[in-house]
């Protein structure tokens, strides 16, 4: 597996199983330590996406951006080099309060140029475009 893939998980019964599976593929590449892969969050994960984006500020993620949909209707993301290195906390890079139901669904754009984007789906059937190209300043599209 490489790291320029993205990995996606689209509802919290596809996502338990498979954890600890990605995980162990990871840790039998040889990439990552199993005590280094963990943050925590005051809410549930109810969808999660691993993606690199190529452009903007975030392009400066060597292994890209983790994003979780959380249970609160919130969407954050994390440095993946930092979740790696275990520096937990430090590696969030942003926290949008956009949906009023839990993120159900969240998938970046495989397109080359447009990487950067981010789908997001609430249980209440909310859709938003989020521009990652500048985590401190994400643009909403709504």
């Amino acid at each position: 597996m490489s790291r320029e893939n993205f990995l996606r998980f689209q509802s919290p019964e596809f996502f338990a199983p498979l954890t600890n599976h990605i995980l162990r593929i990871i840790l039998l590449c040889g990439f990552f330590s199993l005590s280094h892969l963990s943050v925590k969050t005051s809410t549930r994960f109810t969808s999660l996406a691993w993606g690199m984006i190529s452009r903007g500020v975030a392009a400066s993620c060597a292994n890209g951006l983790v994003v979780g949909g959380m249970s609160d209707g919130s969407v954050c993301a994390w440095d993946a080099r930092g979740v790696i290195a275990g520096e937990g906390d430090a590696s969030m890079l942003m926290k949008i309060e956009r949906h009023q139901a839990p993120v159900r669904t969240l998938a970046f754009n495989p397109h080359p140029q447009q990487q950067h984007l981010l789908a997001a789906a609430s249980a209440d059937g909310d859709i938003s475009i989020i521009s990652m190209e500048n985590t401190s300043t994400p643009t909403i599209a709504k």
